[in-house]
């Protein structure tokens, strides 16, 4: 019984879901430059500047992508390998659209935790050092971060799990690049937001999510 009343949340997430912006999911760790991008910021690109793999997600014109096979592959294994999405608000005062000079594209990267846990491992903390370039590049930018699972476990074990992820990269941006937690807000939204719309189990939906805060 429970596990059907995850899967009707689950696909009810899904309907609302649909109806946001496309999210880029990058599969190494992006530069600086990338991040501020996807936020709208202005950036000055250098001739030659690396470009990484990225995968889009719900984009408005097509049915929901496919992942790629090295990202599929790790999905049946374990519950190590969460993602961190820089993503859009669904608040009214946050959304934009794209005839808008600055809009922003949502991005993601790979990030791992074991499973049930909050630590960050040595190769999570390499994309959050990416994110932590971009803070200190642009020092007026303040973000919200998400922490988000799939369905499995349920909404009691979910949501104190995503809240903590979150928390964790919170303060490893504060302890490790002095990143002033002002600029920082924190929420856990369990499974309630899924990345992957076909797929409530898929590892794309166990991740944490940047966005930008528009003052």
């Amino acid at each position: 019984m429970k596990k059907l009343l995850h899967l009707f949340l689950f696909f009810i997430a899904v309907q609302v879901q649909a109806q946001e912006n496309e999210v880029v999911m990058f599969e190494e760790p992006p530069t600086s430059n990338e991040i501020l991008e996807s936020f709208g910021e202005p950036v000055v690109k250098m001739r030659g500047e690396k470009k990484s793999r990225k995968i889009v997600f719900n984009e408005p014109v097509t049915e929901t992508p496919t992942v790629s096979e090295n990202l599929v592959s790790e999905t049946s294994k374990t519950e190590q390998k969460p993602v961190v999405v820089a993503s859009k608000n669904n608040t009214e005062h946050h959304k934009e659209t794209k005839n808008q000079k600055n809009h922003k594209i949502p991005v993601a990267f790979p990030m791992t935790f074991m499973p049930g846990s909050s630590e960050l491992s040595k190769e999570a903390q390499r994309y959050i050092d990416s994110m932590a370039e971009a803070l200190k590049k642009k020092s007026d930018l303040s973000i919200h971060i998400s922490g988000h699972t799939d369905i499995v476990g349920g909404d009691a074990v979910n949501k104190p799990l995503s809240l903590k992820r979150a928390e964790s990269v919170r303060n490893y941006l504060k302890i490790v690049h002095q990143i002033d937690i002002s600029r920082v807000e924190i929420s856990g939204e369990g499974a309630s937001m899924p990345l992957d719309l076909k797929n409530p189990t898929s590892m794309v939906n166990r991740r944490v999510q940047f966005e930008k805060i528009i003052k």
